[in-house]
């Protein structure tokens, strides 16, 4: 190829100005919401002006230990559960998935394929809190998803299929028992107004993040020289999410 822009017009349906375009109406569209809630936030928590924040203050920002208590052992897999029958899938799907409860915390919930789609095993502690229950639902979105793989595929595609996928349905379960409303639906606790807030700008958060990282990607894919790239990140990150990354 002989620039990176015929790369991408090559591999991507639709031109990467387009992209550039989308990405820039995105934020334009979410920034009043979101500097709102990131200055609410911001300050109902760590006390710091919204333009002094830093990376490692956004990490710290997304720990909701006012909420982990929602998640109590002995909610969530029944609560998944009753969802999926009501979604009209059915968590064992005829057999071929195990659930499979362990007594011991040693390691975190894990999809595994043994034979891909017959014998699917989700193995799991007992599970607790917010970070327990993303990483639960994550590992239950990859293990249906190998439960419910066509048996008329031919071996190599069952087997060897694209990782996009699973990993792209166990982030919409982790993100599906993070909200508000399933928690209260599924897990029968009252859920206080401002967790919905959290959960709001934090997606709004991470999807700003990744729309910064697109554009300072076009950025470097269009310009000739890797001199000013160091400030180029910043600028845009800053512009995009209001805080300071190195």
């Amino acid at each position: 190829y002989a620039s990176p822009e015929a790369l991408w017009a090559d591999i991507l349906p639709t031109a990467p100005a387009t992209l550039q375009d989308v990405a820039t109406q995105l934020l334009a569209s979410t920034e009043e919401v979101y500097r709102d809630l990131l200055t609410w936030a911001v300050r109902r928590r760590l006390d710091l002006p919204p333009g002094q924040v830093r990376r490692h203050d956004m990490l710290a920002l997304f720990t909701f230990p006012d909420y982990q208590a929602y998640y109590q052992p002995g909610t969530v897999v029944p609560g998944l559960q009753r969802c999926l029958r009501e979604m009209g899938l059915a968590p064992e799907v005829g057999g071929r998935l195990a659930w499979r409860e362990r007594a011991a915390q040693f390691g975190p919930p894990a999809a595994l394929a043994l034979h891909i789609p017959d014998d699917i095993v989700l193995s799991y502690a007992p599970v607790q809190g917010l970070q327990g229950a993303e990483a639960f639902a994550s590992a239950s979105g990859r293990a249906l998803l190998w439960a419910y793989t066509s048996p008329d595929l031919p071996l190599i595609h069952r087997a060897l299929g694209d990782p996009a996928l699973p990993e792209s349905n166990a982030q919409l379960l982790a993100e599906l028992v993070a909200d508000p409303r399933w928690v209260s639906q599924y897990c029968g606790v009252t859920v206080d107004q401002n967790y919905a807030a959290w959960r709001c700008l934090d997606r709004l958060y991470r999807v700003r993040r990744h729309l910064g990282r697109f554009l300072y990607t076009r950025h470097l894919y269009t310009t000739t020289s890797l001199a000013g790239a160091a400030d180029a990140y910043r600028d845009l990150m800053m512009e995009a999410c209001h805080v300071e990354y190195p």
